[in-house]
């Protein structure tokens, strides 16, 4: 995932979600809560750069409604507990007015509880579990496509390789999904023949 592809989407998120009137203060607050720290922390940095940088933009242009940007930066490792005390942290302590987060699953799934109950627009960059937007929480989005969509598009990738004159012979999927439900979503494509392989992880 480039930092090329994460900025333009999180210039949308920061300045669709935020059109929204919020009351009069000095600064529009943002969370921006993800893994800055542990094994995804690549990914955190990505998306804190293109979230910067789209944050710049927006201030340069005049903000929104005349009312500047302020990032805060909220590091969960990846890990579910550590993801509910930094969103509580986000809420109570730096009052946000939205978040963009979390970066896995499994920090997503209790950390938009928070934002949920205290009414706090989010949308995450990266979590693919089909469930953070099947709760009927109605400030909760996503940037990204579902694991219950991509296996399509793993079988698209493999055919137009295909077309290329190459010939994949066998497919690892690394997500939050079931390797039973990767293989079946493979199966009657025309790509079915790729041996598939997966394991399942907390994103």
């Amino acid at each position: 995932m480039s930092l090329k592809l994460i900025r333009t989407p999180l210039s949308l998120v920061l300045a669709g979600c935020l059109v929204t009137a919020f009351s009069a203060q000095a600064d529009i607050v943002i969370g921006v809560a993800g893994p800055f720290t542990g094994p995804n922390a690549t990914y955190g940095d990505q998306y804190w750069h293109g979230a910067t940088q789209a944050a710049e933009d927006i201030n340069a242009a005049g903000g929104i409604n005349g009312e500047k940007i302020k990032l805060v930066q909220g590091d969960d490792a990846c890990e579910p507990k550590q993801a509910v005390a930094v969103a509580n942290r986000l809420v109570d302590q730096d009052k946000v007015n939205a978040v963009v987060g979390h970066f896995c699953s499994s920090s997503t799934m209790p950390a938009s509880e928070v934002y949920s109950d205290a009414g706090i627009i989010t949308i995450t960059p990266g979590s693919t579990n089909p469930l953070i937007t099947e709760r009927g929480m109605n400030d909760m989005f996503r940037m990204c496509g579902r694991d219950d969509q991509q296996g399509g598009g793993d079988a698209e990738a493999v055919k137009a390789a295909e077309r290329l004159g190459f010939h994949p012979a066998s497919l690892h999927r690394v997500s939050t999904t079931p390797p039973s439900l990767v293989s079946q979503r493979w199966q009657g494509t025309s790509a079915g023949r790729v041996r598939v392989s997966a394991a399942q992880t907390g994103r």
